[in-house]
């Protein structure tokens, strides 16, 4: 054998194996590249996840807050209409039948749905975050503060004016639950902030 012909089988040896590693070299790059986009992709649907959560949060309370004005244009309650039907003989003994009329009652007070529906939607959003960010760790001051001071603030206006008719000092009420809104609305981008930076 001479040594053009050793060359020659030295390279239709060596061509295939090298190739096979360029090949190779090129799949574990993109591999890594996969799972680099995946895990960036992963945190940001987790970030959005989050900032979806916290927002629900602060949603709820706004729906508190409606509620929590809706209480002081009618503290006893929006004025209602209602049909009540009542039964009416009308020769039943010539003829056997009997009708009803129906009459419209009017209400001045009482009415409280609207701020019973704010206060579901505000249940609805908070079940909602609380479950979203409760997949992340189990104890969040925002979610604390939430049901501490916010809740507990819009119950105080709700009972006094179901319970008196009247809620006396609105304007400190309203102020006092801005200032809570702010705080949680800080309390949510500080807990917002330390989860997303953290990795899972």
């Amino acid at each position: 054998m001479n040594a053009l012909t050793a060359l020659a089988l030295l390279v239709a040896v060596i061509t295939p194996l090298a190739t096979m590693w360029g090949v190779n070299r090129q799949l574990r790059a993109q591999a890594a590249r996969d799972a680099i986009l995946h895990d960036t992709q992963r945190l940001d649907d987790r970030g959005a996840r989050l900032r979806g959560a916290y927002a629900k949060v602060l949603r709820a309370a706004d729906y508190l807050q409606s509620a929590m004005y809706e209480l002081g244009w009618y503290p006893k309650g929006r004025p209602w209409e209602a049909e009540v039907e009542y039964p009416t003989v009308t020769n039943a003994a010539t003829y056997g039948v009997t009708g009803g009329g129906k009459h419209t009652v009017y209400h001045d007070v009482g009415d409280y749905s609207r701020v019973n529906g704010l206060a579901e939607q505000a249940q609805t959003l908070m079940s909602e975050a609380t479950i979203d960010i409760g997949m992340e760790h189990d104890s969040d001051r925002c979610l604390d503060y939430y049901r501490e001071t916010v809740l507990q603030q819009f119950h105080a206006v709700q009972s006094e004016a179901v319970t008196d008719g009247v809620v006396i000092d609105l304007p400190h009420d309203v102020a006092t639950f801005t200032d809570a809104i702010e705080t949680l609305t800080q309390l949510a981008r500080e807990s917002l902030r330390a989860l997303v930076t953290r990795t899972p």
